[in-house]
């Protein structure tokens, strides 16, 4: 049996006293498309940056590609929520995905002829060729998350994590994005945190609902009672509605 790429086994996380996380277990398969929802402060963002190695949890393991998340960082392609970055410093496109391939050997503004070679396909298959001279300030919002997620995809990453990458744009760009996502599953595993439950489960295969505690269901098992007692009260899923209906 394949080795899964990320394996979590009877994981506790606590911040301050407070319990964030707890038996957390989860397998996610090489090739795999998987979505992730829950409310706020139910654990998605923590999850992440414990498979990131950024934070370690109190009790329980975690092995991503078979390492521990720390030696398996430069395999991780990640888009974090709300991404903080000075949109006014001047800055192009190419530069700004040109910074995903930033580690040993490399400094910021010195790339080497290989790196503009490899990012490439990359502005290609984003569809920033045309953006490549413009600078981020210049940009509409959803320009500007295809140049971060050109950026996660610089360092030719095994695993890609997306946090809420489609909050605050209009639904085109959205099917968009997820369009492109579909694309970068057919080389990559891809795990996405959504609030937008009705739409991501057209295009994944299991959703992991996280809510201190996580379970996964198969796309086509939720059901607007599951979500209810997931959030642990009513939830209006507009989308979800129209299409079940």
């Amino acid at each position: 049996m394949q080795t899964p790429v990320i394996n979590i086994q009877n994981l506790d996380f606590d911040y301050q006293g407070q319990t964030v996380l707890h038996d957390v277990n989860l397998n996610v398969h090489q090739g795999e498309f998987l979505g992730m929802v829950g409310p706020n402060g139910g654990g998605k963002t923590t999850l992440f940056r414990l498979i990131l190695g950024l934070i370690q949890p109190r009790r329980g393991k975690i092995t991503v590609l078979n390492q521990s998340p720390h030696q398996a960082r430069r395999a991780i392609g990640y888009v974090p929520q709300a991404l903080k970055f000075p949109v006014d410093f001047p800055m192009t496109v190419e530069e700004a995905v040109l910074m995903g391939r930033l580690g040993p050997g490399n400094r910021l503004g010195f790339w080497k002829k290989n790196d503009r070679t490899a990012i490439e396909p990359i502005l290609e298959e984003t569809g920033l060729i045309p953006l490549r001279k413009r600078r981020l300030e210049d940009l509409s919002g959803g320009q500007r998350q295809r140049v971060f997620i050109a950026r996660a995809l610089a360092g030719n990453p095994q695993l890609l994590l997306l946090d809420e990458p489609t909050a605050n744009i209009d639904v085109q760009m959205e099917e968009d994005l997820f369009q492109l996502f579909r694309q970068l599953n057919q080389r990559m595993t891809i795990v996405v945190v959504s609030h937008d439950l009705g739409f991501v489960s057209h295009y994944v295969s299991r959703i992991a609902c996280v809510n201190r505690s996580l379970h996964c269901h198969n796309s086509t098992q939720i059901t607007p009672e599951l979500i209810e007692h997931m959030y642990g009260h009513p939830v209006r899923v507009s989308r979800f509605a129209q299409e079940t209906a």
